[in-house]
């Protein structure tokens, strides 16, 4: 049924394997799991992940349907594999501050990611335009001094912007 053990294959010391289902004082190791594979998912744009996911969450989704207190993190895991992150993306020298003002802004559904350069291993740091030579392509000064703030959904980015401001508004109207 797509849903993880709470213990080994190989433990031989029990007489029955449980898979952790329902959220009591803490979050259940599955409904965690299913969080983290979705992010996973989508930081690397791994659909095997996202699959993986979304497998796990039609398994409960009676379940919690019916009982919500009772597994509140696979509600929120729920919604937030239903309604598309906010994939923010920063690039250039101050991404770092930048990214520190935007994680201050209320976006519970968000992944954000900031470096310095592009890093080609993670796609969404792999957003900025760049020519051989370096310089403007597509309109985006790449060689600046300044960061550049990617406001994406599924990958599809909008126009970049330089200020969080910029950003904010962006990622409001969506």
């Amino acid at each position: 049924d797509n849903l993880f053990y709470f213990t080994s294959s190989k433990q031989r010391d029990i007489l029955l394997r449980k898979k952790d289902l329902q959220d009591l004082a803490t979050p259940s190791g599955n409904a965690t799991m299913a969080k983290n594979l979705w992010r996973l998912g989508n930081i690397f744009d791994n659909e095997a992940f996202k699959h993986m996911s979304f497998q796990m969450l039609e398994a409960v989704a009676e379940t919690v349907e019916r009982m919500p207190t009772g597994f509140a993190k696979w509600a929120s895991s729920m919604i937030a594999a239903v309604h598309a992150p906010f994939e923010i993306a920063v690039i250039g020298s101050d991404a770092l501050d930048k990214a520190l003002k935007i994680n201050e802004l209320f976006l519970p559904n968000k992944i954000l990611m900031a470096s310095v350069e592009r890093v080609e291993r993670l796609p969404l740091l792999n957003r900025i335009p760049q020519t051989s030579e370096g310089g403007l392509k597509n309109g985006v000064d790449t060689e600046g001094s300044e960061s550049w703030i990617f406001v994406c959904q599924n990958y599809a980015c909008q126009l970049p912007v330089r200020s969080v401001v910029e950003a904010e508004k962006m990622l409001k109207n969506n």
